[in-house]
């Protein structure tokens, strides 16, 4: 036992000994490496600090980054939207553009079943004219033939034939038939000008003017409205004034228009008249 205590002892005696001589070897290393552990901590200290800044910082961009993720879906399905309303109204556009391109089909269609109508009727209307303008011939000849017939009938004068047609057939007769030669001018002018024969139609219908009828003998008055053509006279030939007129001649009504002319004539000596009796 004695033995052991000793031994125990000594080796605590070396123990110390040795720790002495470590520590006062190591001693410096040691204190280097405190500081150097020190030195580490702060740095883990100041990495840790930095790591939580940038953890903050990059929930930060997480939470924009989710942000403008739903606010790029939000623009998406508006646009989505706005495409599909787009593309709706295109299709209202071309299906309205498709029934005008109808209807402009149509009313060519119409146009021109209108204007072959009109032709037809121009043409129909340039006959009626045409036969008109016969029978206003034949009964200014008529009128004519029978002014003539009567006022040679009636007078006879010592001036020659000639001089009677030229005062007393040319008074009477134009004061009658100044508005049927209007009338025949008409015509003559829409039957030469094809171009404008519609409006001289129109002249003609809207203008009132007494014709009186070859085949019946009976009056036949056009009328129409008085607002239309205002620069063509109207009418003032009836087939009453026309009678009234002619016996006129019979009556000697018109002997002092050409007593009047001789006198003219004659340097205000009386003519020599005398009436023929039927």
């Amino acid at each position: 036992m004695l033995h052991r205590k000793e031994t125990q002892r000594n080796l605590l005696k070396e123990n110390t000994t040795l720790r002495s001589i470590i520590q006062s070897e190591f001693e410096d290393e040691y204190k280097k490496l405190v500081e150097e552990n020190s030195i580490i901590e702060s740095k883990l200290q100041d990495l840790e600090a930095e790591i939580s800044f940038k953890d903050k910082h990059i929930m930060n961009e997480r939470e924009k980054g989710k942000k403008l993720e739903e606010e790029y879906l939000h623009n998406e399905k508006q646009l989505e939207n706005k495409v599909m309303k787009k593309t709706k109204l295109i299709d209202d556009q071309q299906s309205k553009l498709s029934d005008r391109e109808r209807q402009l089909n149509e009313l060519k269609r119409l146009e021109h079943e209108n204007t072959a109508e009109s032709n037809k009727k121009d043409r129909i209307d340039m006959k009626n004219l045409a036969s008109e303008f016969e029978k206003l011939n034949k009964q200014k000849q008529r009128i004519e033939d029978q002014a003539r017939h009567l006022a040679l009938k009636s007078y006879q004068t010592e001036t020659t034939s000639a001089e009677i047609e030229e005062k007393i057939y040319s008074r009477l007769y134009m004061r009658l038939s100044e508005d049927l030669m209007l009338k025949m001018e008409i015509a003559e002018s829409s039957l030469s000008d094809s171009d404008s024969k519609g409006d001289k139609l129109k002249a003609m219908n809207h203008t009132n003017i007494g014709v009186i009828n070859s085949e019946s003998g009976n009056a036949g008055y056009h009328s129409a409205h008085n607002s239309v053509n205002q620069d063509v006279p109207r009418c003032i030939i009836r087939p009453e004034q026309l009678e009234a007129a002619l016996l006129e001649v019979h009556s000697g009504k018109v002997m002092k228009e050409v007593q009047n002319l001789n006198k003219e004539k004659s340097g205000n000596d009386e003519g020599q008249w005398r009436r023929v009796s039927n």
